[in-house]
């Protein structure tokens, strides 16, 4: 999982008569792009020190055979194969390490593919890299990566042979329905003197030979020859009248020419095998041969993840103290505040607070602003505001009779002032009614003092008498805006009731 972290690099290698054979692929998310084909000679250090190394049995070290269970879950075959491959084996199960490949599975069973070798040769095999300080951390065989090669480079559907020319060994490979369905190799040295194409010709047919027999005439109709064959020039056409068959080539790409490509074919098919999308990956590294250091490609992204986490957590943490010193100094500040409201100061709080609490320590300013602290004072002074006894105004701020009587007969809308500076009076002021109808008293403490007043009046001209009622509904210092102003007419009287305004100031 760490692999899409950093770029990730996985080499396949192949011994090769001018130097080990690397294909490189770069792995970067969901990224697999072939980077770098190249030569590297063995005495000098090897170059993939930092990715994942991928190295392949070869052909004539390899026994592959085909198996038909009456099985169909992965889980049961893996199971079942132990006990199945044995009879199929020159050797005991024992000394065997296998691999296998699921080749086409029906409603009643699978068809399954097993890729094995001897203990010694796969010793031999690991102990070859070793010498020039290279562990592979998997190894898969030429077979299955001739097979990737085709599926990635050639063709998904056709059926065809494929025929690799290595260091010590040429191996043929049927390729059919995407899968590596046969296998077969014969020993020869590519570094022998003088080499004959008739005798390489010879050979690759009696490789053919062996490949097609349980196929029908007609299935095969092409072939791809890979490795390196600098040397052999003109084998591939005297193949092609051997077998009547036509030659394939992989497509050339941008970077890399045809040629590279089938030189390079088992390095970049081993790769293939080993990239995370691989459909079913293979492994001859397990058990007594498992790699002993699975986790060293893992060191640099989990020290990065950890790293990482660190720095988030970090980031995090000063982020959450710069936090709660600000949520602390505004509760501070509205703990101060409150005490001002309460006309008190905190430090003769603080020290009616250590007289109540019997604290003889000694007074400490940022102690006693403390987050825990403050708690523990709005405790006490909770208590001691509920220990208040509550209480209700009795003096009222409301206008007096003589004050309401003084403001009626000075309004402008009952005495008029003419342009002579005559005062003629408009309204006559027939009755006059002044009562308090309600007033805080034990049980009715949320009770407020209202004063209401009737009046009757009388006017000569009806106009008058409006004018005085629009008055009263104006916005004014006296009649209560909230309240009600009833308004009555009956031959020249006029009655009207309002409420004064209340002025009073009640507790909390």
């Amino acid at each position: 999982m760490f692999q899409n972290i950093l770029n990730f690099h996985i080499f396949g290698i192949e011994f090769q008569p001018n130097g080990i054979a690397t294909a490189e692929f770069s792995i970067h998310g969901h990224q697999q792009v072939l980077k770098k084909l190249s030569f590297y000679q063995p005495d000098f250090p090897p170059p993939f020190s930092e990715g994942m190394v991928v190295s392949g049995i070869e052909g004539d070290h390899l026994l592959v055979r085909s198996l038909y269970l009456p099985l169909i879950k992965e889980k049961d075959i893996r199971e079942a194969l132990p006990f199945q491959v044995e009879p199929l084996l020159p050797y005991p199960i024992e000394e065997a390490t296998f691999v296998h490949r699921t080749l086409e599975t029906d409603h009643e069973g699978s068809l399954v593919s097993i890729f094995a070798t001897h203990e010694s040769s796969m010793t031999a095999h690991l102990e070859k890299w070793s010498a020039l300080k290279i562990s592979p951390e998997k190894v898969s065989c030429v077979p299955l990566a001739l097979c990737s090669f085709v599926q990635k480079y050639v063709s998904k559907d056709k059926t065809l042979l494929v025929f690799h020319i290595a260091a010590s060994a040429i191996t043929g490979v049927l390729i059919k329905n995407n899968h590596a369905w046969s296998s077969f190799s014969i020993a020869s040295r590519l570094d022998a003197e003088e080499p004959s194409l008739q005798d390489w010709a010879a050979k690759i047919s009696m490789i053919a030979l062996s490949l097609t027999r349980e196929v029908k005439e007609g299935g095969i109709e092409s072939f791809i020859l890979t490795g390196n064959i600098d040397s052999l020039t003109g084998l591939e056409q005297l193949i092609a009248e051997n077998l009547n068959l036509s030659p394939m080539q992989a497509e050339a790409m941008p970077n890399f020419s045809s040629v590279e490509l089938h030189r390079f074919a088992v390095p970049i098919g081993l790769a293939l095998e080993a990239l995370p999308a691989a459909s079913q990956p293979v492994d001859f590294r397990k058990e007594r041969f498992a790699y002993p250091n699975p986790w060293k490609h893992y060191v640099k992204p989990l020290s990065l993840y950890f790293l990482l986490v660190f720095l988030l957590t970090t980031s995090l943490y000063f982020l959450g103290q710069s936090y709660l010193s600000y949520q602390t100094s505004l509760y501070q500040q509205s703990f101060i505040d409150l005490l001002a409201k309460m006309g008190k100061s905190y430090h003769k709080f603080d020290e009616a607070y250590r007289e109540k609490t019997r604290d003889l320590s000694e007074s400490d300013p940022e102690k006693f602003l403390a987050y825990d602290e403050i708690a523990d004072r709005l405790h006490f002074l909770k208590k001691e505001v509920q220990s208040i006894p509550e209480s209700f105004p009795l003096f009222p701020n409301v206008p007096r009779v003589s004050d309401v009587l003084a403001w009626l007969s000075n309004h402008p809308a009952v005495l008029h002032t003419e342009s002579d500076g005559t005062v003629t009076p408009r309204i006559k002021l027939e009755s006059f009614s002044y009562s308090m109808v309600k007033r805080p008293m034990q049980g009715k403490k949320q009770d407020r003092y209202q004063v209401k007043i009737d009046l009757e009046i009388s006017s000569s001209t009806p106009k008058w008498a409006r004018e005085f009622h629009d008055a009263l509904l104006a916005p004014n210092d006296w009649v209560d805006p909230k309240s009600e102003v009833k308004w009555n007419a009956n031959r020249g009287k006029y009655r009207t009731t309002f409420f004064l305004k209340d002025k009073t100031t009640y507790p909390g």
